[in-house]
């Protein structure tokens, strides 16, 4: 069984700012609306369902609450270093 949830019409949104290192509009900060999608996958438990809707979807305002309003850091690009609270690219 396949359960989707689909973050814009749950409303599982956050908004939050980054740029894309060495592009020439991106580069600079700017922000974005997010949404978080999840599709799971399993086996029908003995209760009929793969896991708890609501407490997927608990979980995932969770995610989305802690990135609210955050700046979402590249930390993957060699050219971004990050030491403590600072960001160097």
């Amino acid at each position: 069984m396949r359960l989707e949830i689909n973050g814009w019409s749950s409303k599982i949104t956050f908004s939050a700012t980054h740029l894309i290192v060495g592009h020439s509009k991106c580069g600079r900060l700017h922000g974005h609306d997010y949404a978080i999608n999840a599709v799971i996958e399993g086996d029908i438990g003995k209760d009929g369902v793969i896991m708890d809707f609501i407490s997927v979807k608990e979980f995932l305002r969770s995610v989305a609450s802690e990135l609210d309003h955050k700046v979402l850091v590249p930390a993957e690009d060699s050219s971004v270093v990050s030491e403590g609270d600072s960001v160097k690219y």
